[in-house]
């Protein structure tokens, strides 16, 4: 029995383990888990494709914002003037000439003959052994300007990588002429007599001469008509050595001859005398002749440079030289001795419609505007025909890729809201209100008469131009039509499509507007000034005898200072202030007015204001531009205030910018001399002009309508996906739980098919036994 019970026992737990792995009660709890947890998926599948939906709604929003984008930058492309003023040009021989025209050349033919090329400077040192060998020579040259060091043991070809380095507008090269022959090249990097190569030996070594770069006779460099001139120099009062960069600048005399006698003027240093100086030893040297000299200052593009300019009453003053002296500041020069043959520096010379002209290159695109020409080559014999005529294609094509850009927007939309009642589906804008009223508005900004052009009697709609419009919103367009209307008056094209402004004052100035200027209509905006712009404006003292009396340090907003000299006139004083101004970037500008100097800003409004400090006390002789004790006297101008169609607008010098419901980003210019009523301006919104409008506000990355609708799209994917997030956690729970459940079942049927077993094999022993 125990032996059998034993057996028996086993066998049960057998059972119950096969029961647990293969489910021997017939039931697949598997398949009834996964049916039970499918019916739990439902809902969750609806959220999900809730949120399907939704993300393609929030894609269909953005693909259109994406395209009403495009859209608004081909209405821009139709507001630029540049597409409406678009050249060709016709050349009679272009083996002569290449011409091109652009957007401002006016239309009409030219003459052209072509008389000289310009060429670049070529010259070349004399003949040397070899390129190898030390050349022997030590001490400073100047090249264009540019200082450059020579050492002893520089052969030819250090000398040309030397002078390549100096950055001088010269490339250096070593030319191979012959077995043992060897030349160093200078070739000028721009054509030009202007560009011509300037050489200049710094010392009394002789470099130069000893290369065979120059000759051995000094002329005048600069001439005057009663004199010469030295180079220009960024400093009057620094030493000239330091000014042109020459460690080893020379000394010595200058002697200077008229027809009252020769003067010598010793003891010139220019590695410690300054500009400045070497004028005043000048002077002293030639007291009661009738030579002086002065320091001159030109400014050009903001930067000053002084020069010495020795001038005479008796006959033209010479110089003679010592030590390079005279040659090192410019006053004197010598001649390059070998000139390469066509290396001649030359301007192009040339006559356009029969005017002579010349220039340093042969890219010339300053004669006329808009017209650029290529010198290709010389032939005084041949008159070149060119012919600038219209060119409508890059209009046509600009009106054409806005037609088709607004077509691609309409087929976008109308996709969007269709319904199809066959197979009942719909397009993904179907019923939104958001979406209906942004076509129909696209829809009127293009087609809607520009009314406000009616009263210059120009073109007032797109049908004009040859664009209509379909039933299914998309416009068409007539290329014929519209190449007629620019042909006609490509200006009125222009303006129907731009936003274009004007005024009935003279003192009134149109200047922009944004996308949030209503168009003004017929009736216009009345403008009204009540406080005009002012320069902020210094005046000084009197000065008695018209000149400076005493010694005057001024400074500028705090920075930098200049000496009003004793004795200057107030012409002398103007133009040293002027000079000083513009080289420290000072928007200012100083001018004689009476016995007085003054000082104008030349911005307007608060941008001008600016302060002024004087060495001087108030009263003492001085400008009484400065307060007592050195401190800085203020000088402000006024910004101009007034209304714009009744609206408050914000004045920033003479511009005056609306800021109300109608006029807000309105942009004026206002010069009137008076305050009160100036009259009305007009703006005009064109059919480009209005399109972009509109995109820039439907599109308007916060407070745009499709921005508005996908972040109200955005944050319903949120709570949906926090919804599906609930339920796919509580779906894992409930599985988990069926999955516990079932497997009790199992094990407890297991336990009872056990019991069961047990009990049959018992049965079968006890009627073993009665047997």
């Amino acid at each position: 029995m125990v032996t059998a019970g034993t057996s028996g026992a086993t066998s049960a737990a057998s059972i119950g383990l096969k029961y647990l792995n293969n489910s021997v009660s017939g039931i697949d709890t598997d398949s009834m888990v996964q049916a039970l947890a499918a019916a739990r998926q439902v809902p969750i599948t609806q959220l999900q494709d809730q949120k399907a939906a939704q993300q393609t709604l929030l894609t269909a929003y953005q693909s259109l914002n994406a395209n009403l984008v495009s859209l608004g930058v081909f209405a821009l492309d139709l507001q630029m003037p540049t597409t409406y003023q678009t050249r060709k040009i016709a050349n009679s021989d272009p083996s002569l000439v290449t011409a091109s025209a652009s957007s401002g050349a006016a239309v009409g033919s030219h003459h052209l003959v072509i008389s000289k090329l310009a060429q670049a400077h070529q010259i070349s040192s004399g003949e040397q052994s070899s390129a190898s060998h030390a050349l022997g020579y030590a001490g400073s040259v100047l090249i264009n300007g540019q200082s450059l060091t020579v050492q002893a043991s520089d052969n030819l070809q250090d000398l040309a990588d030397n002078i390549n380095g100096t950055g001088a507008g010269v490339t250096a090269s070593v030319m191979t002429v012959g077995a043992g022959k060897y030349r160093l090249v200078l070739n000028a990097n721009q054509t030009g007599v202007e560009h011509a190569i300037d050489l200049v030996e710094a010392n009394s070594r002789g470099i130069l001469q000893g290369l065979g770069l120059v000759s051995s006779a000094a002329t005048v460099k600069h001439a005057l008509p009663s004199g010469l001139a030295s180079d220009a120099l960024s400093s009057a009062g620094t030493a000239v050595g330091t000014a042109l960069g020459i460690g080893d600048a020379p000394s010595g005399q200058l002697t200077l001859t008229d027809d009252t006698g020769s003067y010598t003027v010793a003891s010139v240093n220019l590695a410690t005398d300054s500009l400045q100086a070497v004028a005043d030893r000048i002077n002293a040297a030639v007291a009661g002749s009738g030579m002086s000299a002065q320091v001159t200052s030109t400014t050009t593009d903001g930067k000053t440079s002084w020069r010495l300019e020795i001038t005479g009453t008796q006959g033209n003053p010479t110089v003679g030289d010592q030590n390079q002296v005279a040659q090192t500041l410019g006053l004197l020069t010598h001649a390059p001795a070998n000139v390469t043959p066509g290396g001649q520096a030359q301007d192009a010379e040339f006559s356009l419609d029969g005017y002579a002209m010349t220039r340093n290159t042969n890219s010339v695109d300053d004669a006329l505007p808009g017209l650029s020409l290529e010198l290709q080559a010389a032939d005084s014999s041949k008159t070149i025909n060119l012919q600038v005529s219209a060119d409508s294609s890059t209009a046509v094509t600009a009106v054409q890729s806005f037609v088709d850009k607004f077509n691609s927007v309409m087929d976008t939309l109308n996709q969007g809201l269709a319904y199809d009642a066959d197979t009942e589906t719909s397009g993904v804008f179907f019923g939104d209100g958001t979406i209906i009223n942004l076509q129909q508005q696209l829809i009127q900004q293009a087609i809607r008469p520009v009314g406000t052009l009616a009263a210059q009697g120009g073109k007032t709609s797109l049908s004009e131009l040859g664009v209509s419009l379909g039933q299914d919103g998309k416009l068409a367009l007539d290329t014929t039509k519209l190449q007629s209307a620019l042909a006609a008056d490509p200006q009125a094209v222009e303006r129907l499509m731009e936003a274009t402004g004007w005024a009935d004052s003279r003192g009134v100035e149109y200047v922009s507007n944004d996308s949030g200027t209503q168009d003004s209509g017929m009736a216009g905006y009345g403008v009204n000034i009540s406080q005009l712009a002012t320069q902020a404006t210094a005046s000084s003292a009197a000065f008695a005898g018209g000149q400076v009396t005493s010694a005057e340090i001024l400074t500028f907003n705090g920075g930098p200072s200049i000496v009003l000299q004793a004795g200057a006139s107030l012409a002398q004083a103007t133009s040293s202030l002027n000079d000083f101004l513009a080289a420290n970037q000072l928007r200012l500008t100083a001018s004689v007015v009476g016995d007085k100097l003054q000082l104008t800003s030349q911005d307007w409004g608060a941008a001008g204001d600016f302060t002024v400090a004087s060495s001087l006390e108030p009263g003492a002789g001085g400008t009484n531009w400065g307060l007592a004790g050195g401190a800085a006297a203020s000088f402000g101008g006024l910004e101009v205030r007034g209304t714009i169609n009744g609206e408050a607008a914000t004045g920033h010098g003479q511009y005056l910018t609306g800021g109300g419901t109608a006029t807000k980003g309105l942009q004026l210019k206002i010069t009137a001399t008076t305050t009160g009523d100036l009259g009305r301006m007009y703006l005009s919104k064109g059919v480009a002009a209005r399109v972009q409008d509109f995109t820039l506000l439907i599109t308007d990355g916060k407070t745009g309508s499709i921005a508005l609708n996908s972040a109200a799209i955005t944050e319903q994917m949120g709570r949906l996906d926090d919804q599906i997030a609930s339920m796919t956690s509580q779906m894992g729970d409930y599985i988990a739980q069926l999955q516990q459940e079932f497997t009790y079942m199992q094990q407890t049927m297991a336990k009872m098919q056990g019991i069961g077993n047990a009990l049959t094999q018992q049965m079968e022993q006890l009627n073993n036994a009665n047997k």
